[in-house]
C-alpha cells in the first residue's frame, strides 16, 4: 500500500483541508490552469501536444488539462487514487 492510498477514498476532503484559509478546490484548480495557460501562451502554442500531471491522486486537474492538451497522462504512486 502506498503512504497516499490513505487518502484516496477522501482525497477531496483531505485536500479542502490543507488548503483551510487559503481557499478552496475550484480557486487551487482554476490557479494551476491560470499559470498554465500562461505558459501556454508564452510559447506561442495554441495547445499543448501533451501533459504529464505528476502526482495526480484522483485526478483533479487532469479532467481539467484537457482543455490545453490534446493528451494528458496521469500518474500517481497511489493505485487506489488512480482507480478513484
Amino acid at each position: 500500500m502506498a503512504e497516499f492510498d490513505q487518502f484516496s477514498g477522501n482525497y477531496d476532503q483531505a485536500l479542502e483541508d490543507s488548503l483551510g484559509k487559503l481557499g478552496n478546490i475550484d480557486l487551487a484548480l482554476k490557479s494551476k490552469l491560470d499559470i498554465l495557460s500562461e505558459l501556454q501562451e508564452k510559447a506561442g502554442s495554441a495547445r499543448f501536444e501533451r501533459i504529464l500531471d505528476f502526482g495526480c491522486g484522483v485526478g483533479l486537474l487532469s479532467q481539467h488539462l484537457g482543455q490545453l492538451a490534446d493528451t494528458v497522462y496521469g500518474l500517481d504512486v497511489s493505485l487506489d487514487s488512480l482507480r478513484n
